[in-house]
């Protein structure tokens, strides 16, 4: 991919970053390497002038050993999605407006996702851009491929916003073909689910250092809130490992599972302070954990939906019901 290329090519390193902007951006070039040309290169999704936006500066690049000298304080979270690079930049618009134009390359398309999903304010509005995006009042996200990417504008006035739009749309034409979502979101059941609520989290699943790489979805209905959490594992002996240790987490933490056979190669119920009810199902190399639901009948009409919708599974008849 063009793009990609340009980050490989030009490196992804800035020595030597100070002095804060009057608004958030990059920091001031390093003297080396704008001496060497590299700071002044722009790469193709960032052009000199586009929309009515002009490049203010030149652009500033980061890789995983510096990162927290721009987002100091959050650069562990990127590093966990699977941070690459990055590139910055700041534009000025004829109108006025200053925005800073942030375009961060993930491992792959789920980091990308899962930053993204990350990052999403619940009260930002759905934008048609790249895979997938939104806008504040003042900022614009989305992700495309392996790339995320945030776009925010100062000062935050009437229009501005329309603004940034053009030039995110211009920015996701620059990055290539956006890829499709990823494939785990169709495990979810659609029937109940909360609009947005899919996330991907990377490591630490329900707090568990074993458990990485999982889906996860939000069914809100009446007062209760039922989560669930889909991992797969790379083989059937993986996932059995992974579904006893989170039991024996349980036993020890003083909510001992009590053992059910009725949905996919094995499952269990268990209830403790944090979650409420729990049930833990294992079919083949996947994991499935309902967690809040209401009562057994529920998270089990849950559960048996997902399983329906895992690779491998008949197709589901339509809504879920209790097995």
């Amino acid at each position: 991919m063009k793009t990609a290329a340009w980050f490989v090519a030009t490196g992804l390193f800035c020595a030597a970053c100070g002095g804060a902007p009057p608004v958030p951006g990059p920091k001031a070039v390093d003297p080396k390497a704008a001496a060497e040309g590299r700071d002044a290169m722009s790469p193709p999704f960032m052009p000199d002038t586009v929309s009515g936006w002009t490049r203010d500066g030149t652009v500033q690049r980061y890789g995983p050993g510096n990162l927290w000298e721009y987002i100091n304080g959050g650069a562990e979270q990127y590093l966990a999605y699977g941070f690459e690079e990055a590139a910055a930049a700041r534009y000025r618009h004829t109108r006025g407006a200053l925005a800073t134009l942030d375009v961060y390359r993930m491992t792959d398309q789920v980091g990308a996702f899962g930053i993204y999903t990350e990052e999403r304010s619940p009260a930002s509005a759905v934008l048609s851009v790249g895979a997938a995006g939104s806008a504040g009042s003042d900022s614009v996200r989305f992700w495309s491929g392996p790339y995320y990417v945030k776009l925010w504008v100062s000062p935050s006035e009437a229009g501005a916003t329309g603004l940034l739009e053009q030039l995110a749309r211009q920015v996701a034409a620059r990055l290539g073909d956006p890829g499709a979502p990823p494939a785990e979101l169709a495990y979810f059941p659609t029937d109940g689910l909360a609009a947005d609520s899919i996330r991907y989290i990377p490591t630490d699943v329900l707090g568990q250092s074993f458990l990485s790489k999982a889906f996860q979805a939000e069914y809100p209905a009446g007062t209760s809130t039922t989560t669930l959490v889909i991992l797969s594992l790379d083989s059937s002996e993986v996932a059995t490992r992974a579904i006893r240790q989170y039991q024996t987490f349980l036993a020890d933490a003083g909510a001992a599972p009590s053992s059910r056979a009725a949905l996919g190669d094995e499952a269990w119920l268990a209830r403790d302070r944090y979650h409420g009810l729990i049930l833990a199902v294992r079919s083949r190399s996947h994991l499935l954990i309902a967690l809040g639901a209401p009562d057994d009948p529920t998270a089990r009409a849950l559960v048996s939906a997902a399983l329906g919708r895992l690779p491998g599974s008949a197709p589901p008849s339509g809504k879920a019901g209790r097995p």
